[in-house]
């Protein structure tokens, strides 16, 4: 790039920074990562929490007799 191509480089960056066609794109993406990250959290909370009620569930099961009829 000589000299005298500075100023229609410069018009053409300026055009691209200035143009909102891929806006909406961008958001859409944000809005995206952010729900995966989002439901990747909830997931974390709740195999975190899930060996603590098996356990529970297991001993008051195993506390329980059944009588026949």
């Amino acid at each position: 790039m000589n000299r005298h191509d500075l100023p229609g480089a410069l018009a053409k960056t300026i055009q691209f920074l200035r143009d909102e066609d891929g806006a909406v794109t961008i958001d859409w993406i944000a809005l995206t990562a952010a729900m995966v990250f989002l439901g990747g959290a909830a997931g974390y909370f709740v195999t975190s929490g899930v060996p603590q009620l098996a356990s529970k569930v297991d001993t008051s099961l195993q506390s329980m007799s059944v009588m026949p009829n």
